[in-house]
């Protein structure tokens, strides 16, 4: 799935890292600006998020097999994101 731009609130990849960084603000917008690599990090986060909330698409015995996978994506992308920020 592409992220895609919303000129009003930026890309969904700045969001996802706004969401749990709110008072790196301006450093995740100058590191979205200047690293590929965070960027696609940021990205990946506002991707596994968007999976993470369809996951009750997926049948009983799937749902929460995929649940716990979308999680640990989530939290080793935050923790990677959380790293440029140190």
């Amino acid at each position: 799935m592409e992220a895609r731009w919303n000129s009003n609130r930026g890309s969904p990849g700045l969001q996802a890292a706004l969401s749990r960084f709110p008072d790196k603000s301006l450093q995740i917008r100058q590191l979205l600006l200047a690293r590929e690599s965070f960027r696609g990090l940021c990205d990946d986060l506002a991707v596994a998020d968007d999976a993470l909330g369809r996951v009750d698409i997926y049948s009983a015995d799937l749902r929460e097999e995929r649940r716990r996978e979308y999680e640990e994506l989530i939290d080793g992308l935050v923790q990677e994101i959380r790293e440029f920020l140190t």
